[in-house]
């Protein structure tokens, strides 16, 4: 096999797990208790965290499966009582791990941890771009001075960090001096603006969203341009826990034409909640296993008759002529319809394309 700087095999075994099925990659929240209290969050923070023993047995049972990536989210992971010992299971099956943190409990004694454990990658939030900034909208003393001095020592220590931020009314007027300190700090920057409803169903997060039109000026203020990728499906990649992989776009029109599931989920990435609960996309909980009584394989051929089914090409979605560049997906219906039908339209995605229209219209000519 023919390697261009891993991009090549990474590629070849992308398109051969999607194609066969193969769960590369799973997202474990240890936890739903958090250090901050962000008005947009949808976590439930009085649930608890799975049992460190749980997932070190799922990690055994996914390594057995052809598992290769594992990010550890929350809540905040790192207060999981057990998230060294996560860590540990995941390298001794081979495992690659990627850290979703706040940063804030990212001290010393953390950071040389995670130098034995050579995590892919540690992912970054960024709330604000000062302490008032943190206290307003995270609700913590010196936030954005600890955690900019923790990322200092991360890179120090030679860790590979990728800065975030998760924009809403709130903290948009500081994602312009973020995406300047992702730059001082020379780290790839990504950012986002998508909100759902709390775990109990609440639509309190959707009061801190950001409108359609403010949504799309982000990439205006990073980039001075819309992205070309908008309209033209050619272009598109996807950024995955394997890297960029080319030919994304052809590859999902050959497998998943006509499937209501279009994405990784059920095909190459699963995901396990702090409760136990393997499912297949996290943000649709009717499509879950409890891994108290059954085994991650058997929640894995569950999900095999999901990712099957089909899309009535008769829908408003489907008879849209948006729908191939349109990123909206079953999780979405889900959280606007209450199941996962796609039968109708979703309308806070369909404002969002008529705005991506108007802009493209705009700037593109």
């Amino acid at each position: 096999m023919k390697v261009d700087n891993g991009l090549s095999a990474v590629n070849d075994l992308y398109r051969q797990a999607f194609s066969s099925r193969i769960p590369l990659s799973c997202n474990f929240e240890l936890t739903r208790r958090c250090n901050f209290r962000c008005p947009h969050c949808y976590a439930a923070p009085h649930v608890g965290e799975i049992p460190t023993e749980m997932v070190i047995n799922a990690v055994r049972q996914l390594g057995d499966m052809g598992c290769l990536y594992y990010t550890l989210t929350g809540g905040e992971a790192l207060l999981h009582p057990g998230f060294e010992e996560v860590c540990l299971a995941i390298r001794r099956s081979f495992g690659v791990i990627t850290l979703f943190t706040n940063g804030f409990l990212l001290d010393e004694d953390r950071i040389e941890f995670l130098k034995t454990v050579k995590p892919q990658s540690v992912d970054i939030t960024l709330y604000g771009a000062s302490d008032e900034g943190y206290l307003a909208f995270c609700g913590v003393e010196k936030g954005f001075t600890r955690v900019t001095r923790n990322i200092e020592l991360a890179l120090a220590a030679g860790l590979p960090v990728t800065l975030k931020m998760f924009v809403t009314r709130d903290n948009a007027t500081d994602f312009a001096r973020v995406g300047k300190i992702a730059d001082a700090f020379g780290l790839p920057f990504r950012y986002d603006s998508s909100l759902f409803p709390t775990f109990e169903g609440g639509r309190e997060p959707f009061e801190q969203a950001l409108s359609p039109k403010e949504a799309l000026e982000l990439n205006l203020m990073r980039d001075g341009t819309v992205p070309d990728d908008w309209f033209d499906p050619t272009k598109k990649t996807s950024c995955d826990d394997l890297g960029i992989v080319s030919g994304w776009e052809s590859l999902k029109r050959e497998i998943c034409s006509g499937k209501l599931f279009r994405c990784k989920a059920g095909r190459t990435s699963m995901f396990i909640t702090c409760e136990g609960k393997a499912r297949m996309c996290y943000m649709i909980p009717e499509i879950e296993a409890d891994l108290s009584d059954t085994s991650v394989c058997d929640a894995w051929d569950m999900f095999a008759q999901y990712v099957e089914l089909v899309v009535d090409p008769r829908s408003e979605c489907e008879m849209c002529g948006d729908r191939g560049f349109c990123h909206v997906c079953p999780a979405h219906y889900y959280h606007e319809h209450g199941d996962f039908s796609m039968a109708n339209r979703v309308e806070p995605v369909c404002a969002l394309m008529r705005e991506k229209r108007a802009m493209q219209a705009k700037w593109k000519g």
